[in-house]
This record gives structure tokens, C-alpha cells and sequence, in this order.
């Protein structure tokens, strides 16, 4: 389904120190507060369909968290290993309810029961809590340094070690329009699944080695951009420094609420077309790394009630957007 190519990319805000930005969730490790884009594919496994979910711009809070250190006789020669907490809230689109927490509406067309046209408007949504406010989505990653370097391959060598990366949460999917064969049906408020547990992953990989780094590629690529990242994405690695991509898969939940103005329900039709386990994801990632978006308003971005973006990532720098991410074979 659509429902999660939300995730993360870059054109990050300068690093500052935690400031609550209202309408956010206050991280549990305060760190710095960055902008950051997102975009995905995801699967709708019933209708043997993939959906491209466009760039979404995100604000992050990113945090070190306490390293934990090695004994000289440990058999792997660690040093110490420095975990990242990063919270990624939606910055949501222009006239949104909210000013978070909603993701850009996307269209997706399969067939209801294996034969009825169904198109429908959706959107990807984070949970709220009882402030009302968006219960953020948790990527977890961390760096081990080794004491002595170790050889990874022939006469290659390495020290530090980008473990694997992982994201999860909870969103929902609501639907804002749908049409079945051609005709809308004049969808009322309410049309939603129940909560989506997303888990996505990454391999970790050597933070040195040439086969791992975009920069010391022929010819190299610029650290930090929508290359770099495409780079990485296309290796099933990330980084915060150079993003990529993480994957998985999530079961959709049954949809309830969702009738027309009419009364009819039509929430069992949506159900049988895009409901069900198995729906694989790729979660596209940029940098989270420099001052790469221009939306954001010195000075006053605090009494907005929003993060600095809209929603839309059109005053990004596109060199520095999100990875390019292909459709899997299969579905070409």
C-alpha cells in the first residue's frame, strides 16, 4: 500500500539546540531539530501493484544517545559504540487539519474483488496522542569503533562500522476519495485502517571501505546529495550522512468508517482491494546533514505552530533531495 514510503531525506536545518516547535511531540532525547525529506514505494500485495509515494518534507529531532564502552580484553577490540535516536514527524501539506503529522495525499488504482476499477485518494497519517499531537516514528542507528583495524577482505582494512539502521512506528491510511469504476461515490469524513505497524531495516556495512562509500566511486559523488543517496539506496545501505534506503514489510489493516454521503458502506470493497499482509516497502532516505531547504522563516518559525516546511519540497535544493528509487523488476 501506499502506506509508507514516508519516510526520511534531506535538506536539514542548521543544527541548534532542542526548541520545541508547538504541535510537535517533545523527544524523549532532546537533540537538534532538522528539515528533512522523504519518499518511498510500497506494495499492494492483494493487487499485485507498487505505489510510488512522492518526496515528503519531515522534521526530525536527532539525538546521541549514552555510548557504551569496551573493556581492553574484549575479544572483538571495540572501543565503543555511539547510538542515534532520531524522532521523524510529517510536516503536513498546505491546508492540512493539522500541522503535522499528516503525509501528501497520493491516488492509487487497483481493482476491488479482482475485476472493479477502484481509484482512491489516500493519505498516510501518524497516530495521534492525547495532546493531540503526532506520535513520532523512531530511526535507531548507531557507529562501532573498533580499537585496532580489521581486515574485512584482502588487504582491506577498516575501524569503524555503521550498524544497521531501523526504523519503526505506527501510522494509519485514511481515504479522502474514491471512485469505482469511474464513478466517485462522494466519500464522507471517517474512512480509515486501524493502526499499521511499520518496521523497516537496513544492512550495516563498513563506513570505510571504497565498495561503501559514493565519494570515492569513479567518478565520485558528492557526499550528502540525491545521487549519493540513490547510490547508497541501490545498495540497501544508509547513513544519516549520506542517506539511502531501509526496507520491509507491513500488513494493511481492514478500513472502517467509510461511507458515502448516500450511507452506503463501502468499507468492505476497500478492504478486499488493498488489505492484507505481505506488502513490502522501501523507505527512501537523504542526508540529514547541512542547510539544504530554503522554506523555512528566520526568525518567526516558532510562533507558525509549524515546522519550517509546508509540506512541500519545492524550495529544497533538488541536488539534495531524496534517492531515486526504482520499482522492482517484477513490477516494470
Amino acid at each position: 500500500m501506499a502506506v509508507i514510503g514516508l519516510v526520511l531525506t534531506a535538506a536539514a536545518l542548521p543544527a541548534r539546540a532542542y526548541t520545541p516547535y508547538p504541535g510537535v511531540h517533545e523527544p524523549d532525547h532532546p537533540g537538534s531539530w532538522y528539515g528533512v525529506q522523504g519518499n518511498g514505494l510500497s506494495e499492494v500485495a492483494r493487487a499485485r501493484e507498487w505505489v510510488r509515494l512522492s518526496a515528503q518534507a519531515l522534521i526530525v529531532s536527532a539525538a546521541s544517545l549514552e555510548p557504551t564502552y569496551y573493556p581492553a580484553d574484549d575479544p572483538e577490540h571495540r572501543q565503543f559504540t555511539q547510538p542515534m535516536l532520531t524522532e521523524v514527524t510529517f510536516s503536513s501539506p498546505a491546508r492540512a487539519k493539522h500541522g503535522y503529522g499528516e503525509g501528501i495525499p497520493i491516488t492509487v488504482r487497483t481493482a476491488a474483488f479482482g475485476t472493479i476499477p477502484v481509484e482512491a485518494q489516500v493519505q498516510i497519517e501518524q497516530l495521534r496522542d492525547a495532546q493531540d499531537v503526532p506520535v513520532p516514528l523512531l530511526l535507531s542507528t548507531s557507529e562501532t569503533d573498533y580499537r585496532q583495524r580489521i581486515e574485512i577482505r584482502p588487504g582491506v582494512f577498516d575501524a569503524q562500522h555503521e550498524d544497521a539502521s531501523h526504523l519503526r512506528g505506527q501510522v494509519k491510511v485514511r481515504v479522502n476519495r474514491i471512485a469505482v469504476d469511474g464513478i466517485d461515490l462522494h466519500l464522507a469524513a471517517g474512512c480509515t485502517t486501524g493502526a499499521v505497524d511499520l518496521v523497516a531495516r537496513a544492512q550495516g556495512f563498513w563506513a570505510n571501505d571504497p565498495e561503501n562509500v559514493p565519494e570515492k566511486q569513479d567518478p565520485p559523488l558528492v557526499p550528502g546529495t540525491a545521487a549519493a543517496a540513490t547510490w547508497m539506496a541501490k545498495r540497501g545501505l544508509f547513513s544519516l550522512a549520506n542517506g539511502g534506503s531501509l526496507s520491509g514489510t507491513v500488513t494493511i489493516p481492514p478500513f472502517s468508517g467509510c461511507r458515502t454521503r448516500t450511507g452506503e458502506d463501502v468499507s468492505r470493497l476497500l478492504t478486499a482491494a488493498i488489505s492484507g499482509p505481505g506488502n513490502r516497502v522501501t523507505v527512501g532516505a537523504g542526508t540529514v546533514n547541512g542547510n539544504k531547504c530554503t522554506s523555512w522563516f528566520p526568525g518567526t518559525q516558532l510562533a507558525t505552530g509549524r515546522a519550517p516546511y509546508s509540506g512541500d519540497p519545492s524550495d529544497c535544493d533538488p541536488d539534495y533531495g531524496p534517492p531515486q528509487l526504482d520499482y522492482p523488476i517484477e513490477a516494470e
